[in-house]
């Protein structure tokens, strides 16, 4: 059957929660054809990875259709946190994610992410970014939000091209400067995926993912984004 690498089952995130249990989740995944799929065990800043871990065997243990699995996501790198990553190895963890996004929630700095990848390249691991830049994001909305441009078509001129790009191509440095392989998760922007590919062409060890919604929904396409638009919130 498949492998379903990239699921979010129960996540609580922005006040809601992922719609999807472990147990609905991988009922409907085997009905798919899907046989395994790799969870993400959350860390938010502020609070210990090990329990973050414990929380998530707890949500799945023995409600699960199917065989599964745990990425670790980091959200505050620290001493602590560092020492975590080495001792997960032996239970099976060996990918963890950051975020580039989400100031006070997941967000990691480039120093933080520097320790974490230096750490990943000793003991072997995967690291898995959320490549657009949080805070220029957040400085974007809320000018948005000031000037009463709130409806769902701003959602993705906040979220600029550029935003994606930048941070990808920080991530693939950062993975380069220290020999950790890099997994970039939903690319949504083609001029991010561009900067993969040059990775690759060079040899690096850099891999991307999409979603379906990528490939289908377009802000030019779907949502009536225009340059003209874009350039009078600049101005």
């Amino acid at each position: 059957g498949g492998i379903d690498a990239h699921t979010h089952f129960e996540l609580p995130f922005g006040g809601t929660e992922a719609s999807d249990s472990f147990e609905s989740g991988t009922r409907a995944a085997a009905w798919g054809g899907t046989t395994t799929v790799i969870d993400f065990a959350v860390q938010t800043t502020g609070t210990r990875v090990e329990d973050g871990l414990a929380k998530w065997h707890a949500k799945a243990d023995g409600n699960c259709a199917i065989d599964y699995g745990f990425h670790q996501i980091v959200g505050g790198v620290d001493d602590d946190s560092l020492k975590a990553m080495e001792r997960f190895v032996d239970e099976g963890i060996t990918s963890y994610k950051m975020f580039m996004a989400y100031p006070g929630v997941f967000y990691a700095d480039d120093g933080q992410i520097l320790r974490a990848m230096q750490k990943a390249a000793d003991l072997g691991l995967l690291t898995m970014m959320h490549a657009e830049n949080g805070p220029a994001i957040d400085v974007l909305a809320a000018q948005l939000a000031e000037s009463g441009r709130t409806s769902p078509y701003f959602h993705g001129i906040a979220r600029a091209w550029q935003m994606e790009e930048e941070a990808t191509h920080r991530a693939i440095m950062l993975s380069h400067l220290t020999g950790a392989p890099l997994y970039v998760v939903h690319v949504s922007a083609k001029q991010a995926v561009e900067q993969i590919a040059h990775a690759r062409d060079n040899g690096q060890n850099v891999f991307g993912e999409t979603c379906p919604q990528y490939l289908y929904l377009s802000l030019e396409e779907q949502l009536g984004a225009s340059s003209a638009e874009w350039g009078d919130f600049e101005g």
